[in-house]
């Protein structure tokens, strides 16, 4: 995965802002079996924990120039919010869970970055 550099294991290399994303579906599913499952939202084809992940990417979202893109990339070290997302919600099992990824795609990767 570009951006991604793994030593013995381990993810050596850009720590993604990923830790609020490891820590809150562990808080929502402790809240759900503390107060049982919430009914599904009227009209939404998605599921709690579905949208868990899409509000994460939807605070990422942001359409920008390609210009705009490159210079972020020559000049700052944080990566373009596509990849800081895409980057991020896949290496979690739960997202792979919630979205039925297929395990060694893009987006449920067998070996995952474990940093939290």
């Amino acid at each position: 995965m570009s951006g991604w550099r793994m030593a013995k294991g381990q993810c050596a290399a850009k720590v993604v802002t990923a830790s609020p994303c490891s820590v809150h579906p562990q808080a929502y599913q402790k809240w759900v079996r503390e107060h049982g499952p919430e009914h599904p939202l009227h009209r939404l084809k998605y599921t709690h924990n579905q949208l868990f992940f899409i509000a994460f990417a939807q605070n990422w979202c942001i359409k920008r120039r390609s210009q705009s893109i490159y210079l972020q990339v020559l000049t700052d070290k944080h990566a373009p919010e596509h990849y800081r997302v895409l980057g991020s919600v896949s290496q979690f099992e739960e997202f792979g869970r919630a979205f039925h990824c297929p395990k060694d795609s893009p987006m449920n990767p067998v070996h995952k970055c474990s940093v939290w």
